[in-house]
């Protein structure tokens, strides 16, 4: 009994561990990924412009 729930909590702290790291990547990389998204889309915009 006591050893089945050890493991039962283990096993949750380790799938907390791997969400929590997945969560802080995913907090990292969303806005990287719109600031980069951001910036070519402006890129973008302002050599459309420029070679009207």
């Amino acid at each position: 009994m006591n050893t089945t729930t050890k493991s039962k909590i283990g096993l949750l702290g380790k799938v907390g561990a791997v969400a929590a790291a997945a969560a802080a990547v995913m907090a990292f990389t969303v806005p990287a990924a719109n600031a980069a998204g951001t910036y070519a889309l402006h890129a973008g915009t302002d050599y459309a412009l420029a070679q009207t």
